[in-house]
C-alpha cells in the first residue's frame, strides 16, 4: 500500500521502464497538471514526455469533465502522431476504479476511496501475472465500452471529431 507521495515516484519509474504494454486510468474530475502536490505535479509535468519515449504500447483513459479539458486537449496533441499511444475518454458514470497496469505483472490499483488523501495509503501494487490478467479485463471492458469511451487517439491517429465533440458537450457547461 502507498500513500500517493510514495506512489507516484514509483509508478514514475515503472511507467519509464515498460517493455510492453501499459494501461492507465484517471479518474478524476480535477487537471492532473494543475495538482499543487509536488509529488503528482512532477509526475503529470513529465508523464506526455515520457509516453512519447516508451516503446511500450500506452493506452490512456482519463474521465472526460470540463475541468479536464485542457488536458485532455494537450494529451490528445502529443499522442497524436506516436503509433504505439492511445488516448481516450470516460463520458459514462464515473465510480468506475483507477486502475494501471503495466507487462504481464504488476497491477496498480489507484486512489482506493478517495482521490485525495493526506498521508494514508490509498494505492495497492501487486505483482501477480494472474491478477493482471483479471485487471487487464477490466481495462479492455472499460476500453470497448463504445457509449462511455470515447477514443481521441488510437495508435496515433487523432480523431479530430471526437475530440470536437467531446469540446462542444462540455461548452456552455458550468
Amino acid at each position: 500500500m502507498y500513500t500517493d507521495e510514495q506512489f507516484y515516484p514509483r509508478w514514475a519509474g515503472e511507467l519509464a521502464s515498460a517493455k510492453s504494454t501499459v494501461d492507465i486510468t484517471y479518474m478524476h474530475g480535477f487537471p492532473p497538471d494543475l495538482n499543487p502536490k509536488k509529488t503528482k505535479k512532477g509526475y503529470y509535468r513529465d508523464f506526455i514526455k515520457v509516453a512519447q519515449h516508451s516503446k511500450a504500447t500506452i493506452r490512456r483513459v482519463d474521465r472526460a469533465t470540463k475541468e479536464n479539458l485542457a488536458w485532455i486537449k494537450k494529451v490528445a496533441k502529443a499522442f497524436d502522431g506516436k503509433p504505439n499511444l492511445s488516448y481516450a475518454v470516460w463520458v459514462g458514470e464515473h465510480r468506475r476504479l483507477a486502475v494501471q497496469t503495466i507487462d504481464e505483472e504488476v497491477t496498480y490499483v489507484v486512489a482506493i476511496g478517495e482521490e485525495e488523501t493526506f498521508g494514508i495509503p490509498r494505492d495497492a501494487r501487486v505483482r501477480s501475472k494472474d491478477y493482471t490478467r483479471l485487471w487487464r479485463k477490466y481495462y479492455d471492458t472499460m476500453w470497448n465500452d463504445s457509449t462511455n469511451c470515447v477514443r481521441i487517439v488510437s495508435q496515433g491517429r487523432l480523431h479530430q471529431d471526437a475530440l470536437d465533440k467531446i469540446e462542444a458537450d462540455f461548452r456552455g457547461k458550468s
